[in-house]
């Protein structure tokens, strides 16, 4: 999950407890605004069975990819399966069962980019958020 890498280099610098970094990338966006189904380009290289998962990610819109990923996790036999968004979308589409467990900052149904997300593929490295209107393409 590429957007999931910024807000997961700020975090390392907090937590103090021994942890195992691994990478997934579970997409459903393809560089478009829209998306459907998951489509997996990474799965974790690390043993999770009996471990604790923290899933970060860039942005919570709509809970699929979350559901796919956590559901992998859990699968595959971690004991707990924990989420952090930077970003939680309210909005009145619809929304997969899965819920994110921590959300750093809220917006409407617009679209955002910098901090980690992009916009059409670009300014992942901005180290502000800023928003456009929700129907870019």
């Amino acid at each position: 999950m590429n957007g999931g890498l910024y807000l997961t280099g700020q975090l390392l610098r907090y937590w103090n407890f021994p942890l195992t970094l691994d990478y997934v990338h579970a997409t459903r966006y393809r560089l478009k605004t829209l998306g459907k189904d998951v489509l997996w380009k990474a799965y974790p290289q690390n043993e999770i069975k009996d471990r604790n998962v923290i899933i970060v990610d860039d942005i919570y819109d709509q809970g699929y990819t979350l559901e796919e990923v956590k559901s992998y996790c859990l699968k595959h036999g971690a004991r707990k399966c924990s989420s952090v968004f930077l970003i939680g979308k309210t909005h009145e589409r619809n929304r997969a069962d899965a819920l994110p467990d921590y959300v750093g900052l809220e917006c409407g149904d617009c679209y955002v980019y910098g901090v980690g997300m992009d916009l059409n593929g670009h300014f992942r490295n901005l180290s502000s958020i800023y928003a456009l209107p929700a129907k870019v393409d």
